[in-house]
């Protein structure tokens, strides 16, 4: 048993000692630490190991559909350390792609954030912001052009949206950078904050929750991107990034139809979850009353290289 640390030997002890013969007590000495370090050793990497095991509290998430703890301000969250994973899939060669359209059609709102939050053109009512007071109009270093720099959760609103589109078939531009894109990023809600589906950024590639669908185009933090969605009437959904088609699906539940509250939500978060958001930049939300075909949505792509690079140049197209 090793004693306290300066505690007088009892008399016991110091017999014991003493019985020993001076060459093996260094001996004995020596063997009883070597003893004790291994002891310790062992202890230390049985902590580690346990400790190891245990997820960490700060990056942990159980589940999709689960509430993580709610940001304490309109700060932004944190950006996730590492490399992001590609999309999975390949996007496709200019030779896969149509033409772009020699015409497209006029739309019915173009909110180009020149100072105002109002369209630059149509009768449609002003964007407000989510969050009075929290965006601010500034010069992009990159572009030269003017645009909306918003906190994170406080984005944009527009309601009624009747006024600039159909509920069930449009055509909804928008040209955006997120701060951050790692995790889930919300980037458009239907129904008015009341429900977690949605258009997201997840990890880089385009998301439409609850929905499984494969982006083929990464989208960068920090970078001017073009995204487009269009819907029939007959509920026929088709998402791009770039001019560049990333999925499409048979909206059967609805859940790209503008709901019973008559309000899209822009870089906001759903009232369902907490967190799912960026701070970012936008320079145009547009809006056209029917659902643009791939070579109409290539040609609005080929307008926006000064901003936002095509995925593949419109020059190599028109050839």
């Amino acid at each position: 048993m090793a004693r306290e640390v300066g505690r007088e030997p009892d008399r016991e002890e110091r017999d014991r000692e003493d019985d020993v013969p001076p060459s093996d007590a260094a001996a004995e000495r020596g063997r009883w630490r070597v003893i004790a370090l291994a002891l310790t050793l062992t202890a230390v990497v049985a902590f580690a190991l346990t400790r190891g095991g245990e997820p960490d509290p700060a990056t942990e998430r159980a589940g999709r559909g689960q509430v993580p703890t709610a940001p304490t301000g309109p700060s932004t969250p944190s950006p996730t350390l590492g490399l992001l994973p590609a999309c999975s899939n390949d996007p496709p060669s200019p030779s896969d792609l149509p033409p772009p359209a020699d015409v497209v059609p006029g739309a019915t709102a173009d909110y180009l954030f020149q100072d105002a939050l109002a369209s630059a053109l149509g009768n449609p009512p002003d964007l407000v912001e989510i969050g009075q007071g929290s965006s601010v109009f500034t010069v992009d270093a990159s572009t030269g052009t003017t645009v909306l720099r918003f906190a994170g959760q406080r984005g944009l609103a527009l309601a009624p949206t009747t006024r600039a589109i159909r509920s069930s078939e449009y055509t909804l531009e928008m040209l955006f950078r997120f701060d951050f894109v790692s995790k889930y990023r919300k980037i458009v809600d239907f129904k008015g904050g009341a429900a977690d589906s949605g258009l997201y950024v997840f990890d880089g590639c385009l998301s439409f929750s609850p929905k499984q669908l494969d982006a083929v185009t990464s989208i960068a933090p920090d970078s001017w991107v073009q995204v487009v969605l269009t819907r029939t009437s007959a509920g026929r959904v088709v998402v791009y990034v770039n001019g560049i088609r990333q999925f499409a699906f048979d909206d059967r539940r609805g859940l790209a139809k503008i709901g019973k509250s008559d309000t899209l939500r822009f870089f906001a978060d759903d009232r369902t979850t907490t967190g799912e958001y960026s701070s970012g930049a936008v320079s145009q939300i547009r809006f056209f009353d029917r659902s643009l075909s791939e070579s109409e949505v290539l040609a609005l792509a080929c307008t926006e290289l000064a901003i936002a690079d095509a995925t593949f140049s419109c020059r190599e197209l028109l050839q």
